[in-house]
């Protein structure tokens, strides 16, 4: 991103409004560091990294960086920004429906899974394909291939072999639908972590999914942080 010249008016006057802030009772709210501005917690960012870091040093072929469930993109621009700055120049794919949940997925939760529906709907149609790739190239990136796809019918082969791949699409049917077809799809070495693994909540259709997957491949049930089911591949 365009940063002001030192010295320049700009970056004076900047600086200015920041001490202003800053020392304002009134506006010192506007600088106070928070935390969460990722829907993802730091135990998951740094396995992301590091297993992104293990599959470009170990896998002889490379392979794709995939996040399937982009929201505003803010996990995208952090794990982006790692691969620029480690000169990583794998694709980063990411594949959103870009209109929120789809019907069919909203309908089996309700009936099938015993949630709300007015939970659900409309949650996420803000985003738009466009506008989604034109805010990652304002931001200084490049590398990456934007989807717009139902990720339950996307043909996950057109795009392999995948390294590393986020998942979060946060209901039972993609999820699953992800996980059943992904295996055949993977590098020799690869990684998926599924987001919202946590029972008893909204999204724990995720976590219904990703505790079936892993029965079904005879692995543990392995949680990095409070909510990444992470499956490991090696």
């Amino acid at each position: 991103m365009v940063q002001a010249r030192p010295g320049s008016l700009y970056f004076k006057l900047g600086e200015l409004a920041k001490r202003i802030a800053f020392r304002s009772k009134w506006l010192n709210f506007l600088t106070r560091p928070r935390f969460p501005l990722f829907g993802m917690q730091p135990a998951q960012l740094a396995w992301l990294v590091n297993k992104m870091d293990d599959t470009r040093r170990e896998n002889k072929k490379p392979g794709a960086i995939v996040e399937v469930g982009v929201g505003l993109g803010m996990t995208t621009v952090f794990l982006l920004e790692h691969m620029n700055l480690s000169q990583d120049t794998r694709p980063y794919y990411c594949i959103d429906t870009f209109g929120g949940f789809l019907e069919k997925d909203i309908a089996f939760e309700e009936k099938q899974r015993g949630k709300q529906r007015h939970e659900m709907e409309g949650r996420f149609a803000y985003n738009k394909k466009e506008v989604f790739e034109s805010n990652l190239r304002k931001a200084g990136y490049s590398n990456h291939v934007v989807i717009s796809a139902d990720a339950s019918t996307m043909d996950f082969s057109t795009i392999a072999p995948i390294d590393v791949m986020l998942l979060d699409v946060d209901l039972f049917l993609p999820t699953k639908a992800v996980l059943t077809q992904i295996m055949k799809c993977l590098n020799v070495r690869a990684y998926i972590m599924v987001d919202d693994c946590q029972p008893n909540s909204l999204w724990d259709g995720s976590d219904q999914a990703y505790n079936e997957f892993v029965q079904s491949q005879a692995r543990p049930r392995v949680i990095v942080g409070t909510k990444g089911g992470v499956f490991e591949k090696i």
